[in-house]
């Protein structure tokens, strides 16, 4: 993690000595996961995804003319816990929650088509994301044993791209209203075998004891197949600029018009 703010800060500082101008931005962030998350769970999948993301961020742009910026972003989301069931045994369903955090860390590159008080961008984005999620499963009493939780619960940090499209609008020179859409893309390993920690309680112990009961590992690191789930999000936030260097030969960009702004 320190590696990666040291090189967020190099290449800020980098940034800087070319750029024309400086904006610093606040965003507001919705998540919606795109997929599913399977665990191989009893010898089959249980597909169990979180619920929409909300959180906040910042982002850094440093624009080397009036169309092309470079910079980076930082989030903070929370998926919302999703209630839902799955089977257990025979008949009988559990009733399930599932939870995740996510901060995605990233360096952008946009290209704005226009110059004036509306501005469209496409650009593409790339960086590395600390993901963390976790289940719960709510058993009942089985025979004389308790009623229990099961919990599972892994990281999933991992590098990942998100092409973006958005749209600012100036509401005066040095403020602009941010309106962003990017699909991140997790570039880990997203469908194969993970690490997960498991506390099974009770019922861990009965493993194999009781006839029809699934595989319930007794607690510690268990290896699953995990299905991870990408990210389609919307954010929106203001831009603030903080410096912007005047043209040295003095002459007005062509595309300037002072009515727009």
């Amino acid at each position: 993690m320190k590696k990666i703010f040291l090189f967020l800060f190099i290449s800020t500082l980098t940034l800087s000595l070319s750029a024309q101008k400086l904006t610093f931005g606040l965003n507001f962030y919705t998540a919606n996961p795109q997929g599913d998350y399977n665990f191989l769970y009893s010898g089959s999948n249980v597909s169990s995804p979180p619920g929409i993301g909300l959180g906040a961020g910042f982002e850094m742009n440093y624009w080397l003319n009036d169309r092309i910026s470079l910079g980076f972003s930082y989030g903070n989301m929370t998926f919302q816990t999703r209630e839902g069931t799955i089977a257990f045994i025979g008949f009988l369903r559990l009733p399930l929650e599932a939870t995740a955090l996510s901060k995605p860390m990233a360096l952008n590159a946009r290209y704005s088509f226009f110059t004036g008080r509306w501005k469209p961008y496409v650009g593409i984005g790339g960086g590395y994301a600390v993901y963390s999620a976790s289940k719960v499963f709510s058993t009942p009493a089985i025979a004389q044993l308790p009623a229990s939780d099961i919990k599972m619960s892994w990281r999933q940090d991992g590098y990942f791209i998100t092409p973006q499209i958005g749209l600012t609008f100036a509401i005066i020179k040095t403020i602009q209203v941010h309106l962003g859409v990017q699909y991140q893309i997790g570039l880990n390993s997203i469908d194969g075998m993970h690490n997960i920690n498991v506390d099974a309680g009770i019922l861990g112990l009965a493993t194999g004891l009781i006839p029809g009961l699934p595989l319930i590992p007794a607690g510690g690191e268990q290896q699953t197949k995990i299905d991870a789930t990408d990210n389609f999000c919307v954010n929106i936030g203001m831009l603030f600029t903080l410096f912007e260097k005047e043209k040295k030969d003095g002459k007005r960009d062509k595309n300037y018009n002072p009515r727009e702004l």
